[in-house]
């Protein structure tokens, strides 16, 4: 008799911890779903989130861009012109002079040649910096 009613008493335990156990499951089955649906909300507004970042840095890498190159454009004309203006005209030198510094390689117009050579391997180098730097961002 005793036995009986502590097999019942525990069998009523273990039925009330089972409902218990399912109550429990059901709400975290529902805590779990309530999250994935404010995680999938959220994912759908953080690309747009995300472009918007993207957008503004992309702004400011643009505006970077631009000073530099307004920069290097400056630097190059400022170049040019004191190039330009520190080039002697040609010299009225004797015959034998022009023809010992055309022997050298070092003429009037071939020393003009070299500084165009220069400004442009320069401006050239600039160029590929900056094509390389646009290609980077895309």
């Amino acid at each position: 008799a005793r036995g009986c009613a502590r097999l019942q008493d525990l069998e009523g335990r273990c039925e009330a911890r089972r409902t218990r156990t399912r109550a429990l499951e059901v709400e975290l089955a529902g805590a779990r779903r309530r999250h994935d649906e404010e995680t999938d909300a959220l994912a759908g507004a953080e690309p747009l989130l995300d472009l918007g970042r993207r957008a503004r840095h992309g702004e400011l890498e643009h505006a970077q861009l631009e000073h530099s190159l307004a920069r290097e454009i400056l630097r190059l004309e400022r170049l040019e012109s004191s190039a330009a203006a520190s080039s002697p005209p040609p010299p009225s030198a004797p015959p034998s002079s022009v023809a010992a510094a055309a022997a050298l390689g070092t003429t009037p117009r071939r020393e003009e040649a070299r500084a165009d050579r220069h400004l442009l391997a320069e401006m050239n180098a600039s160029l590929r910096e900056t094509y390389g730097f646009l290609c980077q961002q895309h």
